[in-house]
C-alpha cells in the first residue's frame, strides 16, 4: 500500500502496514488499528462513515477515493489539530455502528457532530472541541469500564450562537466508569445554551456524571442562554454533579440549571445541582428551576443538596434562587432517601424575587423520616391542598 501526501507518493514503510491518505489539509493514516486523522488547515471538513464491513474517511471536496479500512483493522480513532487552525468539523455519519475496543480521542477540532453509535468496550472516549459538539440521531455512546467525556467551548471565546454540548434523542453510558460533560453556549445573538439535552439519557450505573455548562449570548429566545438544560431527559449515576450558570440576554428566563417536561436527575450516592441565573434586562432569571413533571431525587439513602442563586439586572424582577413549580404541564419536585438541603439567594432585588420558591404543584420531601434543610434570604410557600 502507498501513502498520499498531497500529490507526493512514498511506499509501505514494510512490517506493519501504514495506509493513508492526505485529503487536501487533512491526513489520514491507518498505523496498526489506529485510524489517525490529522488536520492541517483552517476550515476543513471530514466525515467518518461505516457500512459495517469498511470504515470510510471523506473530505467535502475531495474529488479522489475516500480512505477506506476494513472494520476489524480499527480498534481506535485519534483526530488532532496540532496546528490550532480554525472553523474545522468532523462528522460521524449516521448509520452502523462503530465498535472501537482502544477507545476515541479527539481534540482540536472546533466542531464534533456525532450520529452513530459508538462502542469503546472498557476504552475511553473522549472529545474536546474549541467550539461545540452534538451527539444526535438516535446515537448512542457507550463504554464499561471506560470514561466518557464531552467538552465543547469549555474557555469560551467561540463566535457564532451554538450550545456548547447538545445531546439530542441520543444515550451516553458507562457501567462502570466515569462521565464528565463541559460546554460553553457561543456568543452569538441566538439561544446559546452551555449543555443540552433533550431526549437524552445520561446514565452511569457503576461510576459519577459530572455536567457543567455555562450559557454564553447575547440575545435570549426559546430556551434562552441557560447554562444546562434538560427537557425529557435522564441523568443517573452514583454521585452526579449539574453545575449551571446562565448566559446573557436580553429577553427573561435565562436559568442556570432547568429540569424540565418529565426530566430526572437521580443519583445512588449523592445528589448535587448548582445553578446561578443569567445576567438580562428581563426577569425571571432563577438560579436553579424544577418544573413540568420533571423530579431531581436520590436512592440508597443518598443526600441531595440544591443551590441557586438568582440573576437578572436592577430594574428586573422574579429573579429567585431555587423554584419548584407546576409550570403548567406537570408538578415539579426535590425528593432525597437522605438528607435534602436547600439553600437560595435572590438575585437583583425586585417584586417576587425570592431564594426559594416551591409553588403550586411544587414539592419538597424526603422519605424515612430524613430531615429538611431550607436556607434562603426569603421564601415563597404556597399553601398544599
Amino acid at each position: 500500500t502507498a501513502v498520499r501526501d498531497r500529490g507526493a507518493f512514498f511506499p509501505s514503510l514494510g512490517g506493519e502496514s501504514l495506509e493513508g491518505r492526505a485529503m487536501l489539509a487533512v491526513t489520514v493514516n491507518l498505523i496498526g488499528t489506529n485510524l489517525q486523522l490529522t488536520y492541517g488547515a483552517a476550515s476543513d471538513a471530514a466525515m467518518i462513515s461505516s457500512d459495517g464491513t469498511n470504515l470510510t474517511v471523506s473530505y467535502t471536496g475531495d474529488s479522489g477515493t475516500p480512505f477506506m479500512a476494513a472494520v476489524g483493522n480499527v480498534h481506535q480513532i485519534t483526530v488532532s489539530d496540532p496546528g490550532g487552525f480554525g472553523g474545522q468539523m468532523l462528522t460521524f455519519a449516521a448509520g452502523n455502528a462503530i465498535t472501537l475496543s482502544s477507545g476515541l480521542t479527539s481534540t482540536g477540532v472546533e466542531t464534533i457532530d456525532i450520529n452513530p453509535s459508538i462502542n469503546t468496550s472498557t476504552a475511553n472516549i473522549s472529545v474536546t472541541a474549541p467550539r461545540n459538539i452534538s451527539v444526535s440521531s438516535s446515537a448512542a455512546l457507550s463504554t464499561t469500564s471506560g470514561s466518557i467525556t464531552l467538552s465543547g467551548n469549555s474557555g469560551g471565546g467561540a463566535s457564532g450562537s451554538f450550545y456548547g454540548v447538545n445531546i439530542n434523542a441520543a444515550s451516553i453510558t458507562t457501567t462502570g466508569g466515569n462521565i464528565a460533560i463541559v460546554g460553553r453556549g457561543g456568543d452569538g445573538t441566538g439561544s446559546a445554551v452551555g449543555v443540552l439535552f433533550s431526549q437524552a439519557t445520561v446514565n452511569s450505573s457503576g461510576g459519577n456524571v459530572s455536567v457543567i455548562g455555562t450559557g454564553g449570548g447575547t440575545l435570549s429566545s426559546t430556551l434562552g442562554n441557560a447554562g444546562v438544560a434538560l427537557l425529557s431527559s435522564t441523568i443517573n449515576g452514583g454521585v452526579v454533579t449539574v453545575t449551571g450558570t446562565g448566559g446573557t440576554g436580553s429577553t427573561n428566563a435565562i436559568f442556570g440549571a432547568l429540569v424540565a417536561t418529565n426530566s430526572t436527575v437521580s443519583g445512588s450516592l449523592s445528589v448535587s445541582v448548582t445553578g446561578t441565573g443569567g445576567v438580562s434586562n428581563a426577569d425571571s432569571n432563577y438560579g436553579v428551576f424544577v418544573t413540568n413533571g420533571s423530579t431531581i431525587t436520590s436512592s440508597a439513602n443518598a443526600p441531595v443538596v440544591v443551590s441557586g442563586t438568582g440573576g437578572g439586572s436592577a430594574s428586573t424582577n422574579d429573579n429567585t434562587g431555587i423554584v419548584v413549580i407546576n409550570g403548567g404541564a406537570g408538578d415539579g419536585a426535590i425528593t432525597s432517601a437522605g438528607t435534602l438541603t436547600l439553600t437560595g439567594v435572590g438575585g437583583n432585588a425586585g417584586s417576587t424575587t425570592r431564594g426559594i420558591q416551591i409553588g403550586s404543584g411544587g414539592t419538597v420531601s424526603t422519605t424515612n423520616n430524613a430531615p429538611i434543610t431550607l436556607n434562603a434570604d426569603s421564601f415563597s410557600l404556597a399553601t398544599a391542598g
